[in-house]
This record gives C-alpha cells, sequence and structure tokens, in this order.
C-alpha cells in the first residue's frame, strides 16, 4: 500500500473497473504512463482498493511498479491529476472519498514517482 504495509488489504474477490484513469507524467525527466483503476471495495477493509500502475512507454510498454493507493472507498485522479514539481518532475494528485448521509469525506495524497 502506498501509505505502507500496515495499512495494506487484500484485493475483491471479484474485482471490476469501477473507474479508470490515465495521465502522461514526467519522473526523473523521463516520460512515463500512470494508470489508475478503482477496483472496488476490499474484503477486509472499509477501504476500496485501487492500483496505481507506472509504464514506461519507451519502446514496446513495460510495467514499472504497481501499488494500491485506495485511502478510501472510491479513488480517482484529481483534477488536475498532476502538479508539477519543476522541469523533470510531477507529482500524482489522487483523491479517496466516500459520503455518508450529508457528510463527505475526502483525502488527497500527493504521490511522487522516484528510482523508476
Amino acid at each position: 500500500h502506498i501509505a505502507g504495509p500496515d495499512n495494506d488489504s487484500s484485493p475483491p474477490e471479484a474485482p471490476s473497473v469501477f473507474s479508470a484513469g490515465v495521465l502522461g507524467i514526467k519522473a526523473g525527466g523521463k516520460e512515463r504512463l500512470a494508470m489508475l483503476f478503482d477496483l472496488g471495495e476490499s474484503p477486509d477493509s472499509a477501504e476500496g482498493y485501487a492500483v496505481l500502475a507506472l509504464y514506461d512507454l519507451t519502446g514496446k510498454p513495460r510495467l514499472l511498479d504497481a501499488v494500491n493507493v485506495a485511502t478510501d472507498r472510491f479513488t480517482f485522479f484529481r483534477h488536475p491529476g498532476k502538479l508539477s514539481l519543476g522541469a523533470s518532475d510531477d507529482a500524482l494528485m489522487i483523491s479517496s472519498t466516500h459520503f455518508n448521509s450529508n457528510q463527505g469525506y475526502m483525502s488527497t495524497p500527493l504521490i511522487l514517482v522516484r528510482d523508476d
């Protein structure tokens, strides 16, 4: 899990793509593709299960890394989905949210890719 091993949960038993997003980013001066898949609810957590996958597109596309980034039930790229940190790096902006009756909750972690 992006928040560390204490926050890890199991993927859904029957995953389906609740939402998906694709975003081009810069990481260490390299062009990368980030894909975010919200796969629904985790069976052992109140949070959802959302996989952020990072790809190198030079030549044949290659998966570099993938991690669960859900911090609440529904997870998606914020708008805008990235924040420029200079000429060679972007931070990803991902939000997780849920609503109870007339109350809404949202967290927005900023994720920086490094050493890919």
